[in-house]
């Protein structure tokens, strides 16, 4: 079973940042660039960990909206090739919420807690030196 959040850092790009269900979310966000066409067996709809079964959960629960177009690969076999994808309403409030909540995020969110700590800092700091001063 896939997580949620990305656990790590960075996206896994050797297998497109499909390490978490927010893996798989942001496929819609770059997938229209049209750098990749992802294709897949139609015999993976029915295994629990391909992407295509992925996809197909996502879809089903209501977070993206996918254009599949069936066809057949240089071997002969049945393949549908994902022409479009795009995430709803609720699919851009659980990516949100999943970025969030995932390790980037929150080193983020350090990040700026800690820089509006010294600049809050910095600001006392010379308020007090102005008024000692006058």
């Amino acid at each position: 079973m896939r997580s949620f959040e990305r656990k790590s850092l960075a996206p896994n790009w050797r297998l497109f940042g499909l390490d978490s269900v927010q893996g798989y979310l942001e496929i819609a966000e770059w997938y229209a660039n049209g750098e990749v066409i992802f294709s897949c067996d139609i015999a993976d709809r029915e295994r629990f960990g391909s992407m295509y079964f992925q996809l197909l959960q996502l879809e089903q629960d209501g977070l993206v909206k996918a254009q599949w177009e069936s066809g057949n690969s240089p071997d002969d076999r049945n393949i549908v090739k994902l022409r479009q994808i795009a995430l709803t309403i609720a699919g851009q409030k659980l990516l949100a919420a999943l970025r969030a909540k995932s390790r980037i995020g929150k080193l983020k969110e350090r990040f700026i807690t800690l820089f509006w700590a010294v600049v809050a800092s910095i600001i006392t700091t010379l308020v007090v030196l102005a008024i000692k001063g006058s």
